[in-house]
């Protein structure tokens, strides 16, 4: 076989190889685009139903049918779990739902927040801030991030009781990346 016949089948061998994989990536780009499509929407819905739960959470005590609200978004979220850790949320989430139908009359911590007002709750969020940058000085991840996880929770109440959520905080920052 001459020189020119083998360099003509190589070249031709490795060009096959690549029109393969260049479909292949075509193809496997497709499966990623439409699977991430459907992540997107399913974390939309998570968010709108969330959305619709704080909502009626917000009514509780003035409309009967907040109760239903709830229940109704929160039984399709438990058939919209997609992401790692979401159905144990889910299932915290449902855990709580229960406990405030079984005692609407909540005497929880997070309720003794809201029934000692603003100030109370931003003193808690110095608090805690202070105590997470006392731990991050030392090398304890668990104390670190339980400090990190009582400052989250506190903005977090604070946040609501400002009557603010976590995604107008988000939209600003997202405003300030553009």
């Amino acid at each position: 076989m001459k020189l020119k016949t083998k360099l003509t089948l190589g070249i031709g061998f490795l060009f096959i190889i690549i029109l393969v994989f260049g479909v292949l990536s075509i193809v496997s780009i497709n499966i990623l685009k439409s699977d991430s499509a459907k992540v997107l929407s399913n974390n939309h819905e998570t968010l709108m139903y969330c959305n619709n739960i704080l909502k009626a959470l917000d009514e509780v005590k003035s409309n009967k049918r907040a109760i239903d609200s709830i229940e109704v978004n929160l039984s399709r979220q438990e058939n919209n779990i997609t992401e790692p850790g979401e159905k144990e949320a889910t299932d915290l989430l449902r855990k709580n739902f229960e406990e405030l139908k079984a005692n609407p009359n909540d005497s929880s911590y997070t309720s003794s927040l809201f029934a000692k007002g603003i100030n109370k709750i931003s003193q808690k969020v110095g608090e805690e801030a202070v105590e997470l940058v006392i731990e991050s000085k030392d090398d304890n991840q668990e104390k670190f991030l339980n400090e990190a996880a009582d400052l989250l929770y506190h903005y977090l109440v604070l946040l609501q009781a400002k009557k603010y959520r976590l995604d107008d905080v988000v939209k600003i920052l997202m405003e300030r990346h553009k």
